[in-house]
């Protein structure tokens, strides 16, 4: 028995470990720092309200998602060029507290998934334990294994295939958020437009290939073209895609969470009800031996 219970807790910790790598969380770690967003947007409210002194590059700056980077160019070039974006950063904290609420979201989704594997896992290892310890029924240690292993694969297999179709479904939208901040704050800077394209990394727009987005793409593509011939700024018209893009992630936030829901009716149809049917038939085994 003892080698199952490690064969067992081999397999979790395995997966436990799996799930943490994919998260990309530290996982030996009891303190954690403050969410890196809600540090990004103090110290922007911070650098605001005080008027403090400008960080020489953006290893200074918390580090969340693009944001980061995009407002260590901007910071960066404002001091070279003389220019300023406080008037605008408002918009930016409401861009990140935004981006705070759908994380937060995600992870609802992913936590909501563990928490009903790990319902089945204890609902099934407790009617082991009572077949076993209390009413002294013998149940062969390979269905132990059996159990155990398809319990792993299913747990394991959900961060993986949860990933895929994040990465799937809302990497397109960084790319879109990414170039829109940088086109809205950098144009009122008076930079070259070559320079205020090139820094907006138009063409991660024009290689995206999301239906869903294939208007915006569009707009901004237009949006470029007129930027390019008169040179105007473009807050307005960024804040209006802004919104636009907000609005069409929340539906495809809503389509995931669907997606989500099936996949892990799968899961759990293929692989934790098999295990718990599978016990049943090993304690259905058991009692016909004792008896």
């Amino acid at each position: 028995m003892i080698y199952v219970i490690v064969f067992i807790l081999g397999l979790y910790g395995i997966s436990y470990l799996a799930v943490c790598y994919i998260e990309g969380e530290k996982v030996f770690v009891h303190k954690r720092s403050p969410l890196a967003s809600q540090a990004l947007s103090d110290w922007l409210q911070k650098w605001q309200v005080a008027h403090g002194a400008l960080p020489k590059n953006s290893a200074e700056l918390p580090q969340y998602k693009f944001y980061t980077a995009i407002i260590g160019k901007i910071l960066s070039l404002s001091r070279q060029y003389g220019g300023s974006f406080k008037e605008g950063i408002w918009q930016w904290r409401e861009g990140i507290a935004k981006d705070q609420q759908f994380d937060q979201e995600i992870k609802g989704v992913m936590h909501s998934g563990y928490a009903q594997f790990v319902m089945f896992i204890l609902i099934t290892w407790g009617f082991i334990y009572l077949a076993q310890h209390i009413a002294k029924l013998s149940i062969d240690s390979l269905f132990y294994y059996v159990i155990a292993s398809l319990q792993f694969i299913g747990f394991a297999l959900f961060p993986i295939v949860f990933k895929l179709r994040e990465k799937k479904a809302f990497l397109s939208f960084t790319y879109f958020f990414q170039t829109l901040y940088t086109l809205k704050s950098l144009s009122k800077i008076g930079l070259p437009s070559s320079k205020v394209l090139k820094e907006a990394r138009i063409e991660n727009i024009e290689a995206s290939k999301n239906s869903e987005l294939r208007l915006v793409k569009d707009r901004i593509l237009e949006m470029v073209r007129i930027y390019q011939q008169k040179g105007l700024a473009l807050s307005d018209e960024c804040q209006i895609l802004l919104g636009e893009l907000w609005f069409i992630r929340q539906h495809e936030l809503r389509k995931f969470k669907k997606l989500m829901e099936a996949v892990k009716f799968m899961i759990l149809f293929f692989f934790f009800v098999p295990a718990y049917f599978i016990f049943l038939f090993g304690l259905t085994q058991g009692l016909m031996i004792d008896f």
